[in-house]
């Protein structure tokens, strides 16, 4: 979990389960930040696996635009460090 905003934790869950007798894995990353008594949640996964580098990318993002809006500005609608 990237050391932003005020507070912050992260959740990785797997859950493994039958589909139609196939056996099957779901990977679930949540983190949620609080920037003053505001907050984001950010989640990803899926069945190939859990994102959390991906997440951890959206938590950054999420919490830099969170923090541009709580100081009155406006964010850009596309994020300029998108790799």
């Amino acid at each position: 979990m990237p050391d932003v905003g005020d507070a912050r934790e992260g959740l990785h869950v797997t859950v493994r389960g039958d589909t139609d007798g196939t056996p099957v894995t779901l990977t679930l990353d949540v983190a949620a930040v609080r920037v003053g008594t505001s907050a984001l949640t950010v989640t990803g996964g899926g069945l190939d696996g859990g994102q959390s580098s991906s997440v951890q990318q959206g938590v950054r993002q999420g919490t830099e635009r969170l923090q541009t809006v709580l100081a009155g500005k406006t964010p850009s609608p596309q994020p300029a460090n998108l790799d």
